[in-house]
């Protein structure tokens, strides 16, 4: 036993944490008041018969024994707070990727995680005896850990709101006092930060949030994402719009579209000033049929912390279909001849003619079944014009169409989407009396009847130098010859004098005299391209057939013209990669032939995963928009997953797609410490935030306030008397002794 337990008849240990009350309150005031009265009365008769300083030695004795006296009838107590067991602490640590960037210190940032847990010091040990901690990890899954030596940072996402929200499931009905999560903040896939907040107010849980990793982006080279077409038909080239976003440097780096290790282009980007997001369009055409996989690349520079976000993966299907063209001409010319021999053999596209002979006498070659009116002409509804993508208009009179065809011209670019190209002639542009006409105002230069005649002659093709890049007079998949064919290609014959191109135009080739031979432009949702010449044949003629000049600039003309063209039926996915387990939403746009939306269509859509196992999906018209139809998927595995849509009792063919779940490096994407998003949500539940580096002298404190809080809820206080301590006794009979034994010798009774 020890003195102090001696003593007092308490544990010392009891004596340090306890509280002593005197219960009597008012009366222990009373009591001590009038025994020291009392003393002092007592007193003041014998004061005359002794020395002050022995008047005062007695004095004090006596009031000092009424003084205790008067303690022990207060009733004194020690009161005890016996604080509960099993209170739990929710400790939850990101193991996404993202905490695998070394910029905690020089460490990783999950060993950063794992060094604040751990050790004598560590935030486990800290919590106190009766604390027990549950250790988390979360990425888009939740799961319990033994230790801190498990956490490790490979998880594909980060799910905040599915972390919180599972974790309150499985600490359902237990005490939990507080949560404490540990992570860098970067990329929240799941729910709104807010929600997960109010799982944890709505249990009154306050969360400490606790930051790992750097506020300052590291030396990084990001690519966020890629903007391609999803299908396209085979040999058509594709530019593909790709956002690269530097950090922390400014020169330059290099830029490639790969499929799998072959790349099939390559751009070198120049320097540009630090943080700026970088749009970088890279042209290439798609080597593969079917959908596959491309890849938008930078190279690693010097100084990265990590590469593993230098990539985006993209998928294109390359189309099969016949690309539908319709040429309507004026007259059996040299330059109708050329231009239908080039396209008729190439099996992308289908080229439908239509060459008048005389009044009400046309000539028709290429048409399917089905499209016999245009025995007749040029077509005259929406449903005739529209089942193509391109039309070229001859040499031939706009008094040829009615109003309402030239109405439908414009339509059939401007809302259709399809492509437009007027060919030069005697009977084309401003000669041929479409100054004022619907197809006038779409033509990428002012035309006028006053523009003069057709001029015969040569014109040597010269290539503006703002165009030498433009798709458009893209003759090959290496930039550097199609330069060089173009510098050697011969004269043209004959140009159509026209005005000025319009501010939305480009000029693309004038000749040595600055006329202008070939004039582009976007036109509502179309293109219209117009050329002044009626003698491009001439390239046909005075070059090599293995050059291919003539053929190869009118192919890749077409396709450029025709590339915004609806279709009757198209899908869209609103990414190429998602993570495992996160919501696909598929939506399909159905138009009828004429391109009016169609809203009771039965479309279903059918999706194969890696293992080829197909699942069929209705998709329900969603209402606020007219023709379109969605569906959500949820997919289960890795690997890519292939779609098809088809429209019931439809005559065309499904439109295919294609996704992956697979999504590695959208965890590095901007992985900057988000610090702000940590303090918002630990502020919302009533908690706070802290840095590393500060987590122990701020946030332990705040933690403990609350776990001992928590502790003391619901407790019954233990009162134990004091009065009959053995001191008090002690003090009682020494001070009472003492006083008669002075009394007694100074000859007081």
């Amino acid at each position: 036993m020890s003195p102090v337990e001696l003593l007092t008849g308490q544990p010392a240990a009891d004596l340090a944490q306890g509280d002593i009350l005197f219960l009597g309150g008012l009366l222990t005031v009373l009591a001590v008041a009038g025994l020291m009265a009392a003393g002092w009365f007592a007193y003041r008769r014998a004061r005359a018969r002794l020395s002050p300083l022995r008047f005062r030695i007695l004095l004090g004795l006596r009031l000092a024994l009424c003084l205790l006296l008067g303690l022990m009838l207060g009733i004194p107590v020690l009161r005890l707070m016996q604080k509960r067991d099993g209170i739990y602490v929710a400790v939850l640590v990101d193991t996404s990727r993202s905490m695998s960037v070394a910029d905690a210190g020089d460490a990783p940032r999950i060993e950063a995680a794992r060094a604040l847990l751990t050790g004598p010091d560590g935030l486990l040990a800290g919590l106190g005896e009766r604390v027990r901690p549950v250790l988390y990890g979360f990425d888009d899954r939740l799961r319990r850990l033994a230790g801190p030596e498990a956490l490790t940072a490979q998880g594909r996402a980060t799910n905040l709101f599915r972390a919180v929200r599972d974790m309150d499931a499985d600490l359902r009905g237990m005490p939990l006092a507080a949560a404490v999560l540990i992570g860098d903040g970067c990329r929240n896939a799941g729910g709104p930060e807010d929600e997960a907040a109010s799982l944890l107010t709505q249990r009154g849980v306050p969360l400490y949030a606790i930051g790992v990793g750097s506020t300052t982006q590291p030396v990084d080279l990001e690519v966020i994402r890629v903007e391609a077409p999803k299908v396209v038909r085979r040999n058509t080239e594709v530019l593909a719009r790709v956002a690269v976003r530097r950090s922390g440097f400014a020169q330059g780096f290099q830029l490639q579209v790969r499929r799998g290790d072959i790349a099939l282009a390559t751009i070198d980007v120049g320097p540009r000033p630090d943080g700026e997001l970088e749009l970088v369009t890279v042209p290439f055409t798609p080597d593969s049929d079917g959908a596959q996989t491309y890849s938008a690349v930078v190279a690693t520079v010097e100084g990265e912390r990590t590469d593993a976000n230098n990539r985006r993966d993209f998928t294109i299907e390359l189309n099969d279909d016949r690309l539908p063209v319709l040429y309507v001409e004026g007259s059996p010319r040299t330059e109708f001849r050329f231009m239908r021999q080039a396209l008729f053999r190439d099996r992308d596209f289908r080229v439908v003619s239509i060459l008048r002979l005389g009044k009400g006498n046309f000539y028709v070659q290429g048409a399917a079944d089905g499209e016999g009116y245009l025995a007749q002409g040029f077509p005259t509804t929406r449903e005739q014009l529209f089942a193509y993508q391109a039309v070229i208009i001859g040499s031939i009179e706009a008094s040829y169409f009615s109003a309402e065809q030239l109405a439908l011209l414009d339509e059939f670019v401007r809302v259709r989407g399809g492509g437009l190209l007027m060919l030069g002639g005697s009977s084309s542009f401003g000669q041929g009396g479409y100054a004022g006409t619907p197809l006038g105002k779409a033509l990428p230069f002012s035309i006028a009847t006053k523009d003069g005649p057709y001029r015969p002659g040569t014109f040597p093709p010269r290539l503006d130098d703002t165009a030498r890049e433009h798709p458009l007079l893209r003759l090959t998949a290496e930039a550097s010859r199609s330069r060089q064919l173009w510098d050697i290609a011969p004269p043209v014959i004959g140009v159509t004098p026209v005005g000025e191109p319009r501010l939305s135009a480009q000029r693309l080739i004038a000749s040595d005299d600055r006329s202008v031979l070939l004039a582009a432009h976007s036109y509502g949702a179309g293109r219209v391209a117009a050329f002044t010449s009626s003698g491009s044949w001439y390239w046909r003629m005075s070059m090599p057939s293995d050059v291919g000049l003539h053929e190869k600039f009118w192919k890749q003309a077409l396709r450029w013209l025709a590339v915004g063209a609806r279709e009757r039926l198209s899908v869209d996915v609103q990414s190429d990669l998602f993570a495992r387990g996160a919501p696909v939403t598929i939506r399909a746009t159905v138009l009828a032939k004429d391109l009016t939306p169609v809203n009771d269509a039965r479309v279903v859509c059918t999706i194969a995963n890696a293992a080829g196992t197909a699942e069929d999906l209705d998709m329900d018209w969603i209402l606020r928009e007219d023709g379109v139809y969605e569906c959500t998927y949820v997919p289960a595995d890795d690997g890519d997953y292939r779609i098809a849509v088809h429209v019931e009792g439809a005559e065309d063919r499904p439109v295919r797609s294609i996704f992956s779940i697979n999504e590695p490096v959208a965890e590095f994407n901007d992985t900057m410490l988000k610090d702000e998003r940590l303090r918002a949500l630990a502020t919302a539940t009533g908690g706070a935030y802290a840095p590393a580096a500060a987590a122990q002298s701020e946030l332990m404190p705040q933690l403990k306030r609350v776990l001992e809080a928590v502790q003391m809820q619901g407790v019954e206080p233990e009162d134990r008397p004091l009065w009959n301590m053995p001191i008090v006794l002690a003090m009682l009979l020494m001070l009472a002794g003492l006083e008669w034994a002075l009394r007694r010798r100074w000859g007081l009774a």
